[in-house]
């Protein structure tokens, strides 16, 4: 019957049928190509939706956790379908996070970092959104990518935040401000590193490393052998952690 059924109203539900009844059979790879035969043929909008977004529910049951690229190739294709005929859809976020997450399980992170931040852009307010901000901080510190940790950190910083969140982007802003510093010692520039340790110790007085930075820059002092400069930053650092 399918086989010589047109893309109307009775066709299109007589093949959605028959995709559920595959499913529940759990052969979701043939699901999933007959959901998407309905999805692409059909103009009842409903039916359409739904059976887009079956497509790629069956097709990630049928991959489970292990992804290859035909497997991927053929999800983008599905999710593309969806998004794009169905603008407002009520899973765009679900399919456009599952995108970016297996993008990041792949480590392919200057992919999955452009979709996370788009993500996080675009649904700022629900926890899917804050788990994309959250998983693209995490890969720009897996890039060692500190500068942009501070600039992302910090915008994030300016949006209406719960305390907690506030608490942890902060913790993330003083970290990475720190390691940026920390890396123009590693790379012997200590001049710049003197005064981006005491430009992060008046910054941020109130954090734990603001201690640390100011130590640091004394003993870059010293090995630079700016003495008096040197001795007065000791004598601030006594001032500031007496009991140090």
């Amino acid at each position: 019957y399918l086989r010589r059924a047109n893309a109307d109203k009775e066709g299109s539900e007589a093949r959605f049928a028959f995709a559920e009844l595959l499913f529940q059979r759990k052969k979701y790879r043939l699901a999933s190509d007959q959901y998407f035969k309905v999805a692409s043929t059909t103009d009842i909008k409903m039916l359409g939706h739904d059976s887009g977004y079956a497509a790629l529910l069956s097709l990630e049951k049928a991959v489970g956790a292990e992804w290859n690229r035909k497997d991927e190739d053929r999800f983008q294709l599905l999710a593309k379908h969806y998004i794009e005929k169905n603008p407002k859809g009520k899973y765009r976020l679900d399919i456009k996070f599952k995108l970016a997450m297996i993008s990041y399980e792949q480590e392919r992170y200057e992919e999955a970092g452009a979709l996370f931040l788009a993500i996080g852009d675009e649904f700022p307010k629900t926890d899917k959104g804050l788990k994309a901000q959250d998983l693209y901080l995490d890969i720009l510190n897996i890039q060692k990518d500190y500068v942009g940790l501070v600039a992302y950190s910090t915008r994030l910083l300016n949006k209406g935040l719960s305390k907690d969140r506030q608490k942890k982007l902060k913790e993330i802003y003083e970290q990475a401000s720190f390691l940026q510093v920390q890396g123009l010692e590693d790379q012997k520039k200590y001049d710049e590193a003197i005064v981006g340790y005491q430009k992060f110790a008046q910054k941020n007085p109130s954090s734990k490393l603001a201690e640390v930075a100011v130590w640091n820059a004394t003993e870059l002092l010293y090995k630079q052998q700016r003495l008096a400069e040197a001795a007065k930053s000791g004598f601030t650092y006594y001032e500031k952690y007496p009991k140090n």
